[in-house]
């Protein structure tokens, strides 16, 4: 029987406006009830249109909290923002540019559930990713 876990999501946000809403909806299908919270990290330079797409995004899970980003702006800071927020058991670090293929989730959420694995990296470049994908894009 595989145990349940409560995972936070950390989703920076520069300028997706498009994706953000369609991807909060599919963490919301893929993850189901070990979804427990969405944290999205707003940049200060974000434009108007993407707050919106973040207010959007709220609405469709109770659990999602938007914060603007307290750091210097940069990726980084915005997941370490997320980081010191989340209240999650996992957290699950990913963008919101469609770099990463949400629907290796489950697989994903499977793997941290074998015994001995601390960490889940999913990655285009390693042995079994995604087949084509470029290393640039």
């Amino acid at each position: 029987m595989q145990k349940s876990a409560r995972v936070s999501v950390i989703l920076p946000v520069l300028s997706e406006t498009g994706r953000l809403v369609e991807l909060v909806a599919r963490l919301r299908e893929l993850l189901g009830a070990d979804l427990f919270e969405i944290q999205i990290i707003v940049s200060p330079k974000s434009p108007a249109e993407a707050l919106a797409a973040c207010e959007e995004a709220r609405g469709l899970f109770g659990n999602t909290h938007v914060s603007v980003q307290r750091r210097s702006p940069g990726v980084g800071f915005a997941y370490r923002d997320g980081i010191e927020e989340a209240r999650g058991d996992l957290l699950l670090l990913m963008d919101t540019g469609a770099e990463f293929d949400v629907e290796t989730l489950p697989l994903m959420l499977a793997k941290q559930h074998q015994p001995g694995a601390d960490l889940v990296v999913g990655s285009r470049w390693m042995h079994g990713g995604i087949e084509g994908c470029p290393r640039r894009k």
